[in-house]
Parts: C-alpha cells; sequence; structure tokens
C-alpha cells in the first residue's frame, strides 16, 4: 500500500514537533545546556519547512520552493551549530550564511531559468549531505576525545554520517531517474525517502538528548568528586581514587607513595587576616602543588589546611626529590591576599606502599604519622615514615 505524500509529510512534520518539544522540556529541567537551544530551533525548523511542503497547493509556488528549501537546510544548520557548541567547537557562521545564501541563491536562479525540478532536488540534497558530513565529523572528533560520552557520541557520528550518504544517493538516484527520487511522485523509494527521513530526525534528536544528559551526569559526578573552594579532589574522590592505586600496585607490584600535606599555622593567618585570606592561601597553595605534581598524581583535599597526595609509580628516591620541590614551591615566595604577601610553608609526612603498609587506610596513617613528626620537629619540612628521613627548609 503506498501512501500519499501528504500523509507522509504529516508524520514527519508531527515527529519533528514532538522531538523539539522533548528537547524544550530537557531544556527548562536541565538550564541551558550548550547546544540545545540550537536542536530545538533545528527540529522546529524542520517542521516549518514540511508544513511549507504540504501547504505548497495553497501558496505562490516560488515563495513554497524557495523558503521550504532554505527553510530545510537552516534546520540541518542549527543541528550542526548545536554539535559545535555542544563540543566547544567553533560556530561556523560565515560557512553557515555562505551555505543558506547557496540554497536561496540556487533555487532562485534554477526558478529563473525554468530548470528542471531534479535539479533543485539534487541541490538540497547535495547541501544537507555535505551538512550532514559535517555533523558527523564533528561528532566523531569530539567522542575520541571524550570518555564519558565516547559512545553515544560514535553512535551519532555514525548516523550522521549514514544520512549523508543516502542523500548523496538520493542525488544521483534524481539525477539518473527523477521521478524516483521525487517527493511528489507515490513509489517505493519516496517511502524510503520518508522512513529513513523519519529514523534520522528520531534516532539524532534522541541521541542529542542522551549526550546532553551524559553530560549532566558527568558534571554531576564531577562536581561530587571536587572541593568546591580549590578544585581539587575532595576526600571521598580521593580515597576512591586511592583505592583503585593501591591494588593496582598490589596487582603489578609498582612503586606507590601516599604525601599528607599540612599548611603550617594555618590557623593563627586565618583567624588574623580573616576567613578571605585563608581561603586564598589555600587556593595558592593548592596552585603550586598542581604546577609540581605530575598529571597522573591524585591530589586532594583532605579536611581543613590538609591535603593529600598520592603518587604512582615513584620509588623512594624519587618521592624525596617531589616533596622537596613541592615544600619549596610554596616556601619559595609569599602568597599575595590582597596588599599582603605572607609567607606560607608547609609541612610533609610520606609513606611508601610495601615498608609502610599494604592498604590506604595504613599508608594514610603512616604518611599521617610522618607528618605530625614534621610539625612538632619544626615545620617547614618533610619526614619519611619509614626512614625517619628528614628535609628541612
Amino acid at each position: 500500500m503506498m501512501l500519499d505524500t501528504g500523509t507522509l509529510s504529516v508524520v514527519l512534520a508531527v515527529m519533528s514537533l514532538a522531538m523539539a518539544g522533548a528537547m524544550a522540556l530537557l531544556w527548562r529541567i536541565h538550564g541551558d545546556y550548550p547546544g540545545v537551544p540550537s536542536w530545538i530551533a533545528a527540529n522546529l525548523l524542520q517542521t516549518v519547512a514540511i508544513l511549507t511542503l504540504i501547504l505548497r497547493p495553497q501558496m505562490p509556488e516560488t515563495l513554497s520552493i524557495i523558503a521550504g528549501n532554505t527553510t530545510t537546510a537552516g534546520g540541518y544548520l542549527f543541528a550542526l551549530h548545536g554539535i559545535n557548541r555542544f563540543t566547544g567547537q567553533r560556530p561556523q557562521i560565515a560557512l553557515s550564511l555562505g551555505l543558506l545564501g547557496l540554497v536561496a541563491g540556487g533555487f532562485a536562479l534554477l526558478l529563473a531559468i525554468g530548470a528542471p525540478a531534479p535539479l533543485r532536488s539534487a541541490l538540497i540534497s547535495s547541501v544537507n549531505s555535505v551538512i550532514a558530513l559535517l555533523s558527523a565529523w564533528r561528532l566523531m572528533t569530539f567522542g575520541l576525545s571524550s570518555e564519558g560520552m565516547r559512545e553515544v557520541a560514535m553512535i551519532a557520528a555514525g548516523l550522521h554520517l549514514f544520512h549523508a550518504a543516502f542523500l548523496a544517493a538520493r542525488v544521483a538516484l534524481v539525477l539518473a531517474a527523477p521521478p524516483l527520487g521525487s517527493l511528489h511522485v507515490a513509489n517505493l523509494f519516496q517511502h524510503v525517502l520518508f522512513f529513513e527521513f523519519v529514523v534520522a530526525l528520531v534516532l539524532s534528536s534522541t541521541l542529542f538528548i542522551l549526550l546532553t544528559t551524559r553530560r549532566l551526569q558527568t558534571d554531576l559526578n564531577r562536581l561530587a568528586a571536587i572541593d568546591a573552594l580549590t578544585g581539587c579532589y575532595n576526600r571521598r574522590a580521593l580515597l576512591e581514587l586511592a583505592e583503585r592505586e593501591v591494588v593496582r600496585s598490589e596487582r603489578s607490584a609498582a612503586d606507590l607513595a601516599v604525601m599528607m600535606i599540612d599548611i603550617d599555622h594555618f590557623k593563627p593567618l586565618n583567624d588574623t587576616y580573616g576567613h578571605a585570606a585563608g581561603d586564598a592561601i589555600l587556593t595558592q597553595v593548592v596552585e603550586r602543588a598542581r604546577a609540581t605534581l605530575r598529571p597522573v598524581d591524585l591530589f586532594g583535599r583532605y579536611g581543613g589546611e590538609e591535603f593529600c597526595v598520592v603518587l604512582p609509580g615513584l620509588a623512594p628516591g624519587d618521592t624525596m626529590a617531589v616533596a622537596e620541590r613541592l615544600r619549596t614551591a610554596v616556601a619559595g615566595s609569599p602568597c599575595i591576599v590582597g596588599d599582603l604577601s605572607l609567607n606560607v610553608s608547609i609541612s610533609l609526612g610520606v609513606a611508601h606502599f610495601g615498608s609502610d603498609g599494604r592498604s590506604v587506610r595504613d599508608l594514610i596513617a603512616a604518611a599521617d604519622a610522618a607528618l605530625y613528626r614534621a610539625k612538632t620537629a619544626g615545620r617547614n619540612r618533610v619526614v619519611f615514615a619509614a626512614t625517619e628521613t628528614r628535609l628541612a627548609g
């Protein structure tokens, strides 16, 4: 049974409007996540474009053809713009305006010279195929660099790549056998064409919603793991990650060190100069520590002015050098708090996997005991749990 173009177009318009509504609901619940407003606009523009197809008999032909096809390209471009915003890419405004101008100007020219309808179909399908291909490329590059959203992004990239190929196939078909590629002639390919449009529309919108919810979950996980003031791991997250490193060291017999750090005389500084100054000292100490530590090192705020560092793969001799660099990085120059220049130092206690314990709890307890000895010995120094080695400034 062959359905008429009007029925198929109504189905497509309803699906497009429904997807716009679903995204609008997502936007209302979770706020302005980058890309979502553009994806809403893309579905609304596709709805308008389909309505121009449905209402073409009641509209001036030239207006319906130019407006309908330009709006269709605009929908694809808004979807690409949403992908660019979501993935942190440039918006490509010049390219978008150029493609819209190509569609509007191209259709005006083809109508003016009386070109056959297949050429018009080939033009819009070619432009939309290029835009879908760009969307696939953006999603693919984003997926390759994103852990939490990789699977969804790669599936979305594959969908856009397939859609681009399908549109390119339509260009070839409409030029080789015009009736088969026409939207106005009921045939099997027309039904396949509408079905592919519906599937691409629904799946792409669904995948965009999944990407948004995955990002929301990633952001929530990050917020749950990060100390709000300093931006390093909070205690819970640090302990969870430390457990993984201990298990890895146990399996592979790899070196592992745990370092406890305390800012010397922090309470008097905080009481004398105020909590804002205390916060500034904390953040500046963290910045200097991060600049000293490796990317693989786990750095977290253990509580108050106390921090913990987990250093995978470091032997005792290497840890000694890192601890001393960290101590001198903090004590080497004053912390600037407004007009004040405050000398700040840290004390460090270090424990090693194997010699000082084989669990996170034991390693932290050993490092904390070494830290206590560093403080009672005069502060601004490093003490190693197993050897009782002290490095003082």
